[in-house]
C-alpha cells in the first residue's frame, strides 16, 4: 500500500484534490500506514461486494473528477494525468482509461496490458455495479485514453492454484446465479478459469457468454469472447479443431477489425505448428494488410479495444515478432520446396560431337 500511495503523491501535490482510503481490512498496521497519507479513512465491513466498498468512497468524494486504484497497484508515472488537469484538457472529456499492466511472472518480463476504465467526471448517477470485477457506470463519451500505466502483480502465482481464483470464482458463480444474463460475469469467470489452466471450464463459460451476446446483439463484449475462445481452443490437443473454430468465427460472426487481427495471428501460429506453410503465408498477408488499415484509421484501435485485447496486445513485441518470424520461415520453406521441385524434374541429355550437354 505504501508503494501505491507514494506513486500518487505527485497528483496530491500538483493538483487540488483529496485522497480517500476505504479500509476493508481491520489490520492495525495497515490503518497506521494509511493515516500517514490522509485523514480521510473510511472503515468498511467486508460483505463480498466490491461495488459496495467502492461506492462508499465515491459517495464521499467532493472532486469534479474521480479516480480509483487498488492498493496492490502503483503508477509508473503520473505526469500525463497531471498535465491532463493542469492544461485544462480535462474539460473536453467525461471519462478516462489508464493501462493496468498485469505481470505473468515475478521477474516482470512477461505481461499483458489491460485498458482500465478508472476515471470519470462525477455526475449524480455515477456509481459502481457488480459484486466482483466491478465497473463504473455510466461511461460517458468522449473518453481520454492515457498511455500511463500501473504495475500489477496480483495474478502472478507460484502454482496452478491462485489465491485470487479461490476467492473470485465462487463470487462469480454467485453473481451468475443472480444475474444470468450479465455477460461480464462470463468474461471474468472464463478468464479466471483460464488463469488456473482449466481450459474446459473456461471454454464452457466463454461459449455461454457468446450465446448471450448473440441474442442481445452485444458486439462489443462478443469481440473479447471471440478472441479469448480462439486462444482457448488452441490449448486443446490437435490443431485442426482450433483452426476450424477460428475459420467459423471469421466466416459466420463478422468480427471487428481488431478481433480479426487477433484471429489471424492465432491462425498463423496454429498453421505454423501444423507445418502448413501456404496457409501461414496466406494469413500473414491478410494480417499485414489489415494491420496497415488499422494504423491508417487509428480511432479503430480505441473504439474496438476491450480490456487486454487492444493495440498493445497485437503489437506486443514478442507476439508481433513471433507472427512475422513464422511468416518469413514459412515463405522460405515454400521457396525451398519450389526449388526442390525444379531440381527434381527429369534431366534430359543430348550430345553434340564428343561433348555432353546437360539440359534441364
Amino acid at each position: 500500500m505504501e508503494r501505491c500511495l507514494d506513486s500518487i503523491k505527485p497528483l496530491l501535490v500538483k493538483i487540488p484534490c483529496e485522497l480517500i482510503i476505504v479500509l476493508t481490512n481491520t489490520d492495525a498496521d495497515v490503518k497506521k500506514i494509511a493515516e500517514n497519507y490522509t485523514p480521510q479513512l473510511i472503515p468498511f465491513k467486508w460483505c463480498n461486494d466490491f461495488s459496495a466498498a467502492r461506492n462508499i468512497g465515491l459517495k464521499s468524494a467532493q472532486g469534479e473528477w474521480f479516480l480509483y486504484i487498488d492498493d496492490d497497484e502503483w503508477f509508473d508515472d503520473v505526469d500525463e494525468i497531471c498535465q491532463f488537469f493542469l492544461s485544462g484538457e480535462y474539460r473536453h472529456y467525461n471519462s478516462a482509461h489508464y493501462i493496468q499492466r498485469n505481470y505473468q511472472n515475478w521477474e516482470g518480463t512477461k505481461y499483458s496490458d489491460f485498458s482500465a476504465f478508472r476515471m470519470i467526471k462525477r455526475i449524480s448517477a455515477s456509481h459502481f455495479q457488480g459484486e466482483i470485477h466491478e465497473e463504473l457506470t455510466p461511461r460517458i463519451a468522449p473518453c481520454k485514453y492515457f498511455q500511463t500505466f500501473v504495475h500489477h502483480y496480483g495474478y502472478v502465482t507460484d502454482s496452478a492454484n491462485s489465491p485470487k481464483a479461490f476467492r473470485n470464482i465462487p463470487m462469480l458463480l454467485q453473481s451468475i446465479e443472480k444475474h444470468p444474463k450479465q455477460v461480464k460475469n462470463y468474461i471474468q469467470i472464463a478468464k479466471e478459469f483460464g488463469l488456473e489452466g482449466n481450459w474446459k471450464a473456461a471454454e464452457k463459460y466463454c461459449r455461454i457468454g457468446l450465446d448471450i451476446c448473440q441474442k442481445s446483439k452485444d458486439s462489443y463484449s462478443m469481440g473479447w469472447l471471440q478472441a479469448y475462445l480462439a486462444y482457448l481452443t488452441g490449448k486443446a490437443p490437435g490443431k485442426t479443431p482450433a483452426i476450424q473454430e477460428i475459420i467459423n468465427i471469421l466466416n459466420e460472426e463478422s468480427p471487428s477489425e481488431l478481433v480479426r487481427l487477433i484471429l489471424y495471428q492465432q491462425l498463423i501460429y496454429l498453421y505454423f505448428e501444423a507445418q502448413e506453410s501456404e496457409q501461414v503465408v496466406r494469413y500473414g498477408w491478410k494480417f499485414e494488410n489489415l494491420l496497415d488499415e488499422m494504423d491508417s484509421q487509428a480511432y479503430l484501435w480505441k473504439e474496438q479495444s476491450y480490456g487486454e485485447f487492444c493495440e498493445n496486445y497485437v503489437k506486443n513485441p514478442e507476439r508481433l515478432f513471433g507472427t512475422r518470424a513464422a511468416c518469413v520461415a514459412s515463405a522460405l520453406e515454400l521457396q525451398e520446396q519450389k526449388e526442390r521441385r525444379i531440381l527434381s524434374q527429369t534431366v534430359s541429355v543430348g550430345y553434340r560431337g564428343d561433348f555432353g550437354q546437360i539440359l534441364f
